[in-house]
This record gives C-alpha cells, sequence and structure tokens, in this order.
C-alpha cells in the first residue's frame, strides 16, 4: 500500500512544524498575489451551505451545481436540516449531478457529524454543556495525527 511517506520529499517529511508553517503562510501569500480578487463561485448563505455546495462540485460544472442548490437551498440550511434527510431523498434532490448517491451520503452524514459535535462540544438540547468548547477545539485542531495504533 502507498502511503504520504512513500511519495513526499524527504525534505518535506523532516521539516519542523514551525518551517511548515512559514511555507504554508509563504504560499498563501504568494496566492493572494497571484489571484488577488478570487472568490469561489459556488453560491451559499451559510458554512452549511457552502460545505454541501463543495461536496456536490467534485465532477460537475459550479454552474449545474448553482442550478440545483438554488432550489435545494431554501428548503435546507443548516446542519440539523441535512442530518435530518435521508440520503435516497437528498440524492433524487440532486440526481442531476454525477455521482450524486454518494455525494447525498456524504453531505448527509458531514451534517449528522457536525451536528454530533457541536452537541459534544456546546451541550444538548437541555442546555448543559459537556465540554468546554475552547479548550476542546485547541485539543482537536493541535493534535498530532492518528497513526492506527489504538
Amino acid at each position: 500500500m502507498l502511503f504520504s511517506r512513500d511519495i513526499t520529499k524527504p525534505w518535506i517529511r523532516s521539516e519542523t512544524p514551525a518551517a511548515k508553517k512559514r511555507r504554508a503562510a509563504l504560499i498563501l501569500k504568494r496566492l493572494e498575489r497571484a489571484y488577488p480578487n478570487a472568490k469561489i463561485a459556488l453560491k451559499y448563505q451559510t458554512p452549511m451551505q457552502l460545505l454541501a455546495a463543495v461536496i456536490m462540485s467534485a465532477q460537475a460544472t459550479d454552474k449545474k451545481v448553482n442550478e440545483i442548490t438554488q432550489t435545494l437551498f431554501r428548503k435546507y440550511r443548516t446542519a440539523d436540516d441535512f442530518a435530518g434527510l435521508d440520503p435516497r431523498k437528498l440524492a433524487q434532490e440532486i440526481h442531476a449531478i454525477g455521482f450524486y448517491r454518494a455525494k447525498a451520503l456524504a453531505i448527509v452524514t458531514s451534517a449528522r457529524i457536525i451536528r454530533w459535535a457541536s452537541e459534544v462540544m456546546f451541550g444538548s438540547e437541555t442546555g448543559t454543556t459537556s465540554m468546554r468548547p475552547s479548550k476542546s477545539a485547541r485539543m482537536i485542531i493541535f493534535s498530532p495525527p492518528l497513526t492506527g495504533n489504538g
């Protein structure tokens, strides 16, 4: 099986986290200079809608995705809206784009994960908080990648 460590350049593998951050910042600066007015072509109003549109845009044109999302996003705005869907129902609504079954499943699953994470981070409907959000977010963002060793 081929892993990223097998195809990554050795100097990247041995790069320190600080060096990676500096390199990433340099790349972003160059991209911003090269494309100063870059903006996303997908139409959305909420972060969940953006995620759904991005998932749908794989192997599809932005124009086609925008046609579908124009009516879809009137009905579904939040992660809760998408999480409550049966993936088969969503698949019927987005069938005009390729791989619609897999995309529908990915959208609904993503929404359910977001809803679950929100409940874990901020508490359930009862208003109880089960974690300190800022500490939990830092733990997730800055934790080392899983190695599969259990």
